[in-house]
């Protein structure tokens, strides 16, 4: 078994060097990206080697016809399919102007807010185990609410309690989150 295979592989190889400069005019006729010339080869290999098993001299065309047809034919395949996933991708692409008219020019701003706050909580929960307990009921409900990305405004609905209280709290929370700080430093 393995000698009837040792033989098909050199067989196949003399075979594919004979048909290679298929593959290399077709490589100069068309761009894939991120293929270079080694993928292309074995591509190409893959193809001659169905090209093979599939050849029947009785329909009338050579293997050469057969390979050249077959490997241009998987390689407009390759090409549609980056073409869809580019399409894909401008599909789900929006202009600037767009986002902008859609979410409003403060959308990058949200992200860089949300990330600071999330650091702030890291840090908070990091660094200072013991700041909740310095914290009243209400000052720790708000300064958490508002790490987590709430305004005040939005803690003050959700909590059916006047703005002017939570900013309050808020306030108090904040100035001895600032005191436990300095104090660790």
């Amino acid at each position: 078994m393995a000698s009837t295979e040792r033989q098909y592989s050199d067989y196949f190889e003399e075979k594919f060097r004979q048909y290679q400069p298929v593959v290399e005019i077709l490589y100069k006729k068309y761009y894939l990206r991120d293929y270079d010339f080694d993928d292309w080869l074995q591509e190409g290999r893959i193809v001659f080697d169905k090209c093979l098993k599939a050849y029947d001299p009785d329909k009338g065309t050579t293997i050469g016809v057969l390979f050249k047809r077959s490997f241009e034919n998987r390689i407009c395949s390759l090409l549609r399919i980056q073409q869809a996933q580019k399409r894909k991708a401008q599909a789900d692409a929006c202009s600037l102007e767009e986002k902008i008219a859609n979410e409003g020019g403060h959308f990058l701003t949200d992200n860089n807010r949300q990330k600071e706050q999330i650091e702030a909580q890291m840090i908070i929960h990091d660094a200072l185990p013991s700041y909740p307990k310095e914290l009243s009921q209400l000052e720790g409900l708000v300064i958490m609410n508002f790490l987590k990305g709430l305004e005040l405004e939005q803690i003050a609905a959700q909590e059916k309690l006047p703005y002017d209280k939570i900013k309050s709290a808020f306030n108090r929370g904040r100035s001895k989150m600032i005191t436990l700080f300095m104090e660790g430093s």
